[in-house]
C-alpha cells in the first residue's frame, strides 16, 4: 500500500473530528485517495507493459546522437534508416533526452550557421513526430526521457551510452 501525504493528512485530521458523520466523511476521503492512487498505479503498469511490448520484438534500435543530426550527410527524414541499421528486420530510432537538450543549446549557439540550422531542423522534426504519428516511413521514433531523479553523467557521450 502506498501512503501518500494526502492519505496521512486525512488520517491525522480524522483524529481531530468528532461524531459519526466526521468519521464517515474521513473514511470516504481516504477511500477516494486510495482509489486515485490505485488508478495512477494501474496507468503506470500499463505504461511499463506498453514499453516492454515495443522493445521486445525483433527490432534493431538506432540510438541517434547529436552528431547524426548535425553532421550526417542526409537529414533525418531523408536518411535510409534500414541501411544504417544493417538489420534485416524492423528498425526503431531512439533519441536520448540529452541529445534533445544538446540540439536545443546548439540552435542558439555561436557555432556555424549550418549547425544551428540542422539543430533547429532536427528539433522541428522530433516535435512533429512526437505530436503526431511517431514514425518516419515505417520506422518508429521515440525520445527517451530522463527518469525522475536521474542525474546525468558529466560527458554527453557517456550519458548516451549509459542510457
Amino acid at each position: 500500500m502506498f501512503f501518500t501525504p494526502v492519505y496521512w493528512a486525512l488520517l491525522n485530521g480524522a483524529g481531530r473530528m468528532n461524531g459519526r458523520l466526521a468519521h464517515e466523511v474521513s473514511n470516504r476521503l481516504i477511500d477516494q485517495e486510495i482509489r486515485q492512487r490505485l488508478a495512477d498505479l494501474e496507468r503506470a503498469v500499463e505504461s511499463v507493459r506498453d514499453t516492454i511490448g515495443r522493445w521486445t520484438h525483433d527490432v534493431s534500435t538506432l540510438v541517434l546522437d547529436t552528431s547524426f543530426f548535425i553532421e550526417h550527410e542526409e537529414r533525418l527524414e531523408d536518411a535510409d534508416l534500414y541501411k544504417l541499421a544493417d538489420f534485416p528486420g524492423r528498425a526503431r530510432v531512439a533519441v536520448p533526452m540529452v541529445v534533445v537538450d544538446e540540439l536545443d543549446r546548439l540552435k542558439e549557439s555561436r557555432v556555424s550557421p549550418h549547425a544551428r540550422w540542422r539543430a533547429r531542423y532536427g528539433l522541428a522534426v522530433l516535435d512533429r513526430l512526437l505530436t503526431g504519428p511517431a514514425k518516419l516511413g515505417f520506422t518508429e521514433v521515440e525520445v527517451l526521457p530522463d527518469s525522475p531523479g536521474h542525474v546525468r553523467l558529466p560527458d554527453e557521450d557517456d550519458e548516451i551510452s549509459d542510457r
